[in-house]
């Protein structure tokens, strides 16, 4: 079964060979493409006349076949793919002998598909925008199993008891602080994070140290950091934090689903100067009460919004850090997009924390050039053989 146009002899991408009609989403099904087609490393690219292009290879032959209609099926389809795009070298060459760019057209084919979710052109069918719809499934399923940690946690330890062991903790650090300290200085502030695994990426590091990492970062400039603590899906844990901590002055950030006030408590005890809450996952009124006893337990919030929905109702809560995470939680999909078009609506008293997509110097120049000075980071450094020294390249922190 051939699919779309074959690359020609010299190697660029024909796009005057007609190519294969795009699918209707409701025609669309998994029997439509060869069992062979490597979802895992796909590439999103975007010809002159801005139609939309995934490029493959079979069989060392390169295919190109536009997904200007399916695109948004095949999201629906294969959800965890986009999250995992790879760029292959030979289809890194094609491209660029086609004279097209490929970071460019990733950014530009990815705002056109988050503009397809959000039926915007009226081409993709979408869920209903209500939040049980827009929460992904993975979502869902790690809230699931935060409940059930949360049942069996106080089972073994009683809520007077884990909140003894938290207003009985040593100090916290002054994490916003950090962080206005590194932007008045005239530098990127780096929340810098330890994390293992994901799971739309599995491991990501397996040489695995956390207090190690810890170090590194602070001696190549980072701000604060950042730890994972969710055990069953990014393979954290709460030691992690401690031995980061302890390896260190900076401050930490817990980086987990907090679903139950028995969850900041628990922060707190374990060492934590900071807590995530993430808008997609919480009411307002969980948000708000979260929010007043992690500051009165001396710990700092980091607000995580996706869209504009969720940033009107996080701008309710009193934190100044205002976290605009870049990845679709429906397709893991990741634009820096997503950043930039909220920010006319953040207020100037608030800090905003892009988080997810940064990888590289211009990146982070693209962020900077709109007034954003605070990045939560982790995959681009943990994937780097030294995380400090990534860290300090990206950011020239230094």
């Amino acid at each position: 079964m051939k699919l779309g146009s074959h690359l020609n002899g010299n190697d660029k991408l024909d796009y005057s060979i007609p190519q294969i009609a795009p699918f209707g989403i409701r025609r669309f099904n998994q029997s439509n493409f060869p069992s062979t087609i490597p979802f895992l490393d796909l590439l999103l690219a975007i010809d002159g006349r801005n139609h939309v292009f995934v490029h493959f290879e079979i069989n060392e032959n390169m295919y190109s076949i536009p997904f200007s209609e399916a695109i948004g099926a095949i999201v629906l389809m294969f959800p965890n793919a986009f999250g995992q795009i790879t760029c292959n070298p030979s289809v890194q060459r094609a491209v660029r002998l086609a004279g097209k760019n490929i970071n460019g057209g990733l950014h530009r084919a990815r705002s056109l598909l988050d503009s397809r979710l959000r039926g915007n052109d009226g081409s993709v069918e979408c869920a209903p925008h209500s939040k049980e719809h827009r929460m992904s499934d993975i979502l869902k399923k790690i809230l699931a199993v935060k409940a059930q940690e949360v049942a069996a946690a106080l089972s073994a330890k009683s809520l007077p008891a884990i909140r003894a062991e938290a207003e009985q903790a040593a100090p916290t650090r002054d994490f916003v602080g950090a962080i206005r300290s590194k932007i008045a200085a005239g530098k990127s502030a780096v929340i810098a994070e330890i994390k293992k695994a994901s799971p739309s990426k599995g491991v990501i590091r397996e040489d695995f140290r956390p207090a190690d990492i810890a170090k590194s970062y602070e001696q190549h400039g980072a701000a604060c950091l950042s730890v994972l603590t969710d055990e069953q899906f990014f393979q954290g844990n709460a030691d992690y934090l401690k031995q980061a901590r302890a390896a260190c002055a900076l401050p930490v950030l817990r980086k987990d689903f907090m679903v139950n006030e028995y969850q900041i408590y628990q922060a707190r005890a374990m060492g934590a100067d900071a807590i995530l809450l993430i808008a997609s996952a919480l009411t307002l009124s969980q948000m708000a009460a979260f929010e007043q006893l992690a500051q009165k337990l001396g710990m700092a919030v980091l607000v995580e919004v996706h869209d504009g929905a969720e940033l009107e109702v996080a701008l309710n809560l009193k934190t100044p850090l205002i976290g605009i995470n870049n990845r679709n939680l429906r397709t893991f999909d990741v634009t820096l997009q997503t950043t930039l078009d909220l920010l006319s609506r953040i207020p100037a008293d608030r800090i905003v924390v892009t988080e997810s997509g940064i990888f590289t110097a211009n990146d982070m120049k693209l962020m900077r050039d709109h007034q954003v000075h605070t990045f939560l980071v982790g995959e681009a450094f943990m994937r780097a053989e030294e995380p400090g020294v990534e860290l300090a390249r990206v950011f020239d922190v230094l």
